[in-house]
C-alpha cells in the first residue's frame, strides 16, 4: 500500500486530508494538535515535514507551548531530522499556528509516526506539561524514491 493511513482512512488526497485535519486530534483538548499534512510517500534517509496545526481553544489565555517529536519507540522507523525536535511559540486565545517538524524514515515500508505533542512551556523549576498528542499515522517509505 502506498498511502497515509489514520485509524483505517487513506490520507493521501490532500483536499480531504484538510477537510477531515479537525478530527485528527486525540481529544478537544484546550490546545490541540492535529496533522495537516504528509507525503504520501517518502524516500527512505530523506527528511521530510510533518505539518501540523496547533489551536488554542481557550477564549481568555495565551499559553506558551512546545511542539515536540518523541517516538514511542526506539526501534521506530521514523526519526527526528537533527538534534533538537522541539519548536518552541506561544499562542493568543483562539489563535492556531501552522507548524512543521522534519523528520526522516531510517526503514522501508510501512512505518508508523507516534509521539507529537503539544507541551506547555516549562518555567523556571517547573517541567513541561503535555496538553494533547496527535494520533497515530502511517508512511509508505520507499528504498528509492
Amino acid at each position: 500500500m502506498r498511502s497515509i493511513r489514520d485509524c483505517g482512512f487513506s490520507l493521501s488526497d490532500p483536499a480531504a486530508t484538510r477537510r477531515r485535519a479537525s478530527g485528527l486530534t486525540a481529544s478537544k483538548a484546550e490546545v490541540a494538535v492535529s496533522l495537516l499534512g504528509l507525503p504520501a510517500r517518502v524516500a527512505m534517509e530523506a527528511p521530510f515535514p510533518l505539518r501540523c496545526l496547533v489551536s488554542n481553544h481557550t477564549s481568555e489565555r495565551r499559553v506558551d507551548l512546545q511542539l515536540s517529536y518523541l517516538p514511542e519507540s526506539a526501534t521506530s522507523g521514523v526519526v527526528a531530522d537533527g538534534l533538537h525536535p522541539v519548536r518552541t511559540f506561544e499562542l493568543a486565545a483562539g489563535e492556531e499556528r501552522e507548524l512543521e517538524i522534519m523528520v526522516v524514515a531510517v526503514a522501508s515500508g510501512v512505518q508508523r509516526i507516534a509521539g507529537v505533542s503539544v507541551l506547555q512551556a516549562a518555567g523556571a523549576g517547573s517541567s513541561a506539561n503535555t496538553l494533547d498528542t496527535m494520533r497515530l499515522v502511517e508512511v509508505f517509505v520507499d528504498v528509492e524514491y
